[in-house]
């Protein structure tokens, strides 16, 4: 990662506390996102995500790179998830999510679901002001009209603001994939 967002892989294999801290805003809540997949609870969900936190801390001068500290977490998390829900013998609509956690294609492919999410909502925070009123607005089902009423424009403004996210954020899933792609195809054995 770029020496802005606060830390390096290096900095984090030295055990800088500025640097980890860095790591951690930035990515705790993509985690506490795909824990929430297992377990409905929470509190237990920043418990599981915290735990893992801590044990990638304890093993941090064992990585190499950024995505391998975060396959251990995601392996982490599920692992804790699993365990959590075999613990406390759960009622069957968990126990059912304790089979997909145990299918390792699907884990792979929630994990990458769950980045893909993490990457869109960094992008949309990083469109204009009105591109992201109007998107998500847009999201939570108003018309163009309603849109266009509350915010003070007109229709076409909201369409051409409308149009320019999409493009802009169809643009970066295109991005996405492709990387997504050679990264699996580079790593095989990954997860």
């Amino acid at each position: 990662m770029s020496q802005s967002k606060g830390y390096t892989i290096e900095k984090l294999v030295k055990r800088d506390p500025m640097a980890f801290r860095a790591f951690h805003q930035e990515h705790v809540r993509l985690f506490c996102q795909f824990c929430t997949r297992f377990i409905d609870d929470p509190e237990v969900v920043r418990d599981i995500v915290q735990e893992a936190f801590i044990a990638m801390w304890e093993r941090i001068a064992t990585f190499r790179e950024e995505a391998h500290v975060k396959a251990f977490l995601y392996a982490t998390v599920r692992n804790k998830s699993m365990n959590y829900l075999r613990d406390r013998r759960v009622e069957l609509r968990s126990r059912e999510r304790l089979f997909q956690l145990q299918s390792e294609a699907e884990f792979r492919d929630i994990a990458i679901e769950e980045e893909m999410y993490d990457f869109l909502c960094k992008r949309i925070e990083m469109l204009s002001e009105m591109q992201r009123e109007v998107l998500w607005m847009h999201v939570d089902g108003l018309s163009n009209e309603e849109i266009a009423k509350k915010l003070n424009i007109s229709v076409n403004t909201v369409l051409t603001h409308k149009q320019r996210a999409k493009n802009e954020l169809r643009n970066y899933i295109r991005y996405f994939s492709l990387c997504i792609t050679i990264f699996l195809k580079k790593n095989k054995d990954f997860m």
